[in-house]
């Protein structure tokens, strides 16, 4: 049987309204937190582009597709998804080759 791989996701995301860029970031930072406490949650990363104010990067490692399903399913999650702050402008997904 094979052994599970671990998933890294590469999101790009825009910030609805500058207005709340703030906002936006304080509620990131706050769902950071909440899913690095999640069992196969093992890194979580948010990053600025310095060029653009209104893009923000995830970085995000899951111990498996399994993880990273059940983390859109958390509360937290939802709770962030939910007030629509951001956009997904481009989502990857990457295993580990080597």
């Amino acid at each position: 049987m094979a052994t599970p791989k671990h998933l890294f996701v590469f999101a790009q995301l825009q910030i609805n309204d500058l207005k709340n860029r703030e906002k936006t970031l304080v509620e990131l930072e706050r769902l950071k937190e909440e899913s690095l406490k999640e069992f196969g949650c093992l890194q979580f990363n948010i990053l600025e582009d310095m060029a653009n104010k209104d893009i923000v990067y995830l970085y995000e490692e899951f111990k498996d597709r399994k993880a990273m399903d059940d983390h859109f399913d958390e509360e937290h999650t939802r709770h962030y998804l939910d007030q629509e702050l951001t956009k997904v402008v481009e989502a990857n997904f990457m295993t580990k080759f080597c």
